[in-house]
């Protein structure tokens, strides 16, 4: 009578595969230590890893409360008109003919605006006898 045996290569390479899996569990040095240069490792000037490891950053720890308070509507209101007062300062700094130029454009803006509009009206219609 024969018995049913497993075949003995498949069973070798799964004793293989499970002893590198745990191998490379294993702690120690890193592979690439291990790998000569030539075959893709480290090169041998390459400085000594650190004896011990870095400290983890505190990522969960909150900051610290502010010691300033938001700016309530008065301060935040001078805040903004100071600010628009210091703009239209440096405007005029930059380009002191920019105010003449703007009224000029807008002269004539509203010249060509009024002959748009009296080109626009529909010609009267003749009378009829």
């Amino acid at each position: 009578m024969r018995r049913n045996r497993v075949a003995p290569l498949p069973t070798v390479m799964l004793l293989c595969t499970l002893g590198a899996i745990v191998a490379g569990c294993a702690g120690g040095t890193p592979l690439g230590e291990q790998v000569p240069t030539t075959m893709g490792g480290l090169p041998s000037d390459v400085p000594p890893r650190p004896s011990t490891q870095a400290p983890t950053p505190a990522v969960y720890d909150l900051p610290p409360s502010r010691a300033d308070t938001p700016l309530d509507a008065a301060a935040q209101k001078k805040l903004q008109s100071d600010l628009a007062a210091e703009r239209a300062r440096h405007e005029k700094l930059e380009d002191p003919g920019a105010a003449k130029r703007a009224e000029g454009a807008s002269a004539a803006n509203q010249a060509a605006l009024e002959r748009a509009k009296k080109a626009a009206k529909p010609p009267s219609k003749p009378a009829t006898q």
